[in-house]
Parts: C-alpha cells; sequence; structure tokens
C-alpha cells in the first residue's frame, strides 16, 4: 500500500462492507422471522402453519393481545439470518403454494 492509499490517521481506507453502520449491523445480526398472516381463530393459524411445515420451512404460531381486537395468531417462518436467507424462504413459500402477498420481516 502506498502512502497516497492510506488516510491521514494512518488506516486503509474502509471497505464496501465496513461503510455499513452499526445499527444495520446490528440488525442484519438479529435474527429475522416472516410473518405471513394473523388469524383470530388459533386453528386457521395452525392449518396454515401445517401447510408451511409441508414446504419444509421452520414455522411457528405466536399469540399475541392486540389491543382493541382481541388475541390474534401469528404465523411466522423462520429464524434467518440475513437477506438471502429471507429471499429464499420467499420463494420456498410461493413454490409452496403460500400468499405471500402480505408477508413482511419481523425481528
Amino acid at each position: 500500500m502506498t502512502t497516497a492509499e492510506v488516510g491521514e490517521s494512518g488506516a486503509a481506507p474502509a471497505s464496501g462492507n465496513a461503510n455499513k453502520s452499526a445499527a444495520a449491523e446490528a440488525e442484519e445480526a438479529t435474527p429475522a422471522y416472516l410473518q405471513v398472516a394473523s388469524f383470530k381463530s388459533e386453528d386457521e393459524a395452525e392449518a396454515l402453519k401445517a401447510r408451511i411445515a409441508m414446504a419444509g420451512l421452520a414455522v411457528n404460531v405466536v399469540a399475541t393481545d392486540i389491543p382493541g381486537q382481541g388475541r390474534h395468531f401469528r404465523v411466522r417462518v423462520g429464524p434467518f439470518s440475513g437477506q438471502d436467507a429471507l429471499a429464499a424462504a420467499k420463494n420456498q413459500l410461493r413454490h409452496g403454494g403460500v400468499d405471500i402477498a402480505q408477508v413482511f420481516v419481523v425481528r
């Protein structure tokens, strides 16, 4: 490395990956789930869970109390780490016949 390639601090310039913010790195390190549905009926949530499990994905149902709406059962696939794993899971859901129009990532 030449003197021109070293900054005033004496350190080499940051590479593309090193430019990520600490917040972005922390978010990517936190496991992510794909929330594919939320039902008022636990039976409906469990039925979808079974379909997704048949597609070969790890899936669970999380019961949540929503103020003013009562108990809901959220169907979540994962955990995943990284955008590539999330994209692959979405593709696997799509090919398994699961409607993923309303899928979103939760951490």
